[in-house]
């Protein structure tokens, strides 16, 4: 039973730091752009109708305190606008 609430109380320690923590960091969302058209029911097989669609290519911005961090999905230059 001990074990259990100094488990339990370690936990909710981490908890309550990652949360002060994170407060500092901002997420931005962006598309670079986007391929296709593709047949939806390749994609998705069980859509009811067949119609193309374009895929978007999204890139993520982490504002972070130590610095910027840019994860793109990579729009390859060959197929962008």
């Amino acid at each position: 039973m001990k074990t259990t609430r100094l488990f339990a109380a370690i936990l909710l320690g981490l908890a309550f730091i990652g949360s002060t923590t994170a407060s500092a960091q901002q997420l931005y969302w962006a598309s670079s752009g986007k391929f296709g058209p593709f047949n939806i029911q390749i994609l998705v097989p069980t859509y009811p109708e067949a119609k193309d669609i374009m895929v978007p290519v999204n890139m993520w911005v982490l504002d972070h305190p130590k610095g910027l961090v840019v994860y793109d999905t990579g729009n390859n230059v060959a197929i962008s606008d």
